[in-house]
Parts: C-alpha cells; structure tokens; sequence
C-alpha cells in the first residue's frame, strides 16, 4: 500500500493545502478532480491510496483521511441505512501500523459495535419522541 505520511508530507506547504484552509478531507466518495491546487503526481498518490482502501475495507464502510502536511489521521464509519451512521479513528503512528489495522481489522466485530451504538442512539429517539407526545 502506498505510504500514508509520504502522502501526506507531499503536500506539506503545497498550493492544495493553501486553497482547502490547511487540510484535505478525502473520503470514500471524493472525486479527487474538484481538489484546486493538487499536483498531478499528489493526485495520482491520493487515487491509489484511495483505491488500495476499497480494496482493503468491506463496502459498508466509509472512510475520511485528513492530510494536513504534517501528521495523517483516518476515521472509519459504519453506515446503517439512510440515516444512522456509528465511527472511530484509527489510531497510527506509522504507514506499516496503518496498513496492518486495515488488513487485520475483524470488521464484523467492528460492524456489532456499530450497530449497537446506533441501535442505542435510534432507542433514545425513539424514547424522547415518546416523552414529547
């Protein structure tokens, strides 16, 4: 998998980072395209990293990377339906811990824990719309 903190560090002082208020949020659905000031080898880093994730995580799961030139951060989310939707960061101090907790990650039991924090999220509405009526 291409280097997460190469990445990064690439687009340390870069034109990208000055048009985007200091950062880039990339998720799963960014059309890499629309991003002013990305030089075309940063574009073509970003879409393989991009494209090494969906290979690496169960369609169910979105994801957001924040590159800001200095130190990456990823954030794993969990979509149920339309509306409820349950996340985490992961927690990475090098692009080889990064990798081995995307390759190694038991996602049904990350999926169980998503979805029984939605679950007690969507309770509690379900709780307050009563005590409203």
């Amino acid at each position: 998998m291409i280097d997460i903190f190469s990445v990064n560090q690439s687009l340390e002082g870069s034109l990208a980072l000055n048009l985007n208020e200091g950062c880039l949020h990339i998720d799963n659905d960014t059309q890499l395209s629309t991003i002013d000031g990305l030089t075309t080898t940063q574009r073509c880093d970003l879409q393989t990293l991009k494209d090494q994730i969906a290979q690496t995580i169960p369609d169910d799961f979105g994801y957001v990377i924040t590159l800001d030139g200095e130190e990456p951060s990823f954030e794993l989310e969990f979509q149920d339906g339309y509306i409820a939707a349950s996340g985490f960061s992961l927690e990475f101090s090098s692009n080889e811990e990064f990798q081995a907790q995307l390759q190694h990650a038991d996602w049904d039991a990350i999926r169980g824990d998503a979805l029984e924090s939605i679950q007690g999220i969507e309770a509690m509405i379900a709780a307050g719309k009563k005590g409203a009526l």
